[in-house]
């Protein structure tokens, strides 16, 4: 789950709509769901509506300009849930590490939420910060947290134990991880990283058996590389 990058705490200039449009979302809708919230606060919804397009086109053809269209909706509506949820997914992507762990704590507080803790866990290792990664995902565990976030926060805290060398401590959370997953993501992912720590650790015919069965979930390769990887140990 770890991005790489700089890190960058500053907010930018919010001007709300000073940012160009991408072409794509004129031919898209917003889903109710959300064009409901960004309604639930007034002002001028279409604007908003179109940033949130944006962020959702722009995430992987240019994270940052994503960023860009999730710090105006912020500027605009900074309590809303939504808002902080946005930004804060927007931020680690971009790996503004500092500016993710704040706003999961922002979103979490308004929205009693723990859906995002994993990210702020791992961004606190984006910050080269394993043991606060590890303590703060700790405090969660007991949180009544869906499959999902209980499965990615054991994938964030396998790889905290990894980057503290303790790799016996790491195998233990990402077969924790394994046994908490439930949806083909969570068992794809949770799979993936624990294959990918028995390459590391020197256990290839191990790491093939749990790849190959992330593969089996992930055929399009939509969630992991756990594809690539297999072949480069065949």
């Amino acid at each position: 789950m770890k991005s790489q990058g700089r890190d960058d705490d500053r907010e930018p200039r919010d001007t709300s709509n000073d940012l160009p449009w991408p072409d794509e979302i004129f031919e898209l809708e917003l889903d109710p769901d959300l064009l409901k919230e960004l309604e639930s606060f007034g002002g001028r919804t279409s604007t908003l509506a179109k940033h949130m397009l944006s962020v959702q086109v722009l995430a992987d053809s240019d994270p940052e300009m994503s960023y860009q269209h999730a710090a105006r909706i912020r500027g605009r509506i900074p309590r809303s849930a939504l808002a902080r949820q946005t930004i804060c997914i927007a931020a680690y992507r971009t790996a503004r590490f500092k500016e993710a762990v704040k706003e999961e704590s922002a979103y979490r507080r308004i929205s009693g939420n723990f859906d995002l803790v994993p990210i702020a866990a791992d961004s606190e290792r984006g910050l080269n910060r394993p043991q606060r990664a590890l303590d703060f995902g700790a405090e969660f565990e007991r949180e009544d947290l869906d499959p999902d976030t209980r499965t990615e926060l054991f994938i964030v805290m396998g790889g905290a134990r990894r980057d503290l060398g303790d790799t016996e401590a790491a195998r233990v959370f990402m077969q924790k991880a394994v046994r908490a997953a439930k949806s083909p993501l969570a068992m794809a992912r949770s799979r993936f990283a624990l294959g990918e720590l028995l390459v590391a650790t020197g256990d290839a015919e191990q790491a093939k058996k749990w790849l190959q069965s992330a593969v089996d979930i992930d055929e399009d390769a939509v969630w992991t590389e756990a594809s690539v990887l297999l072949e480069s140990l065949s």
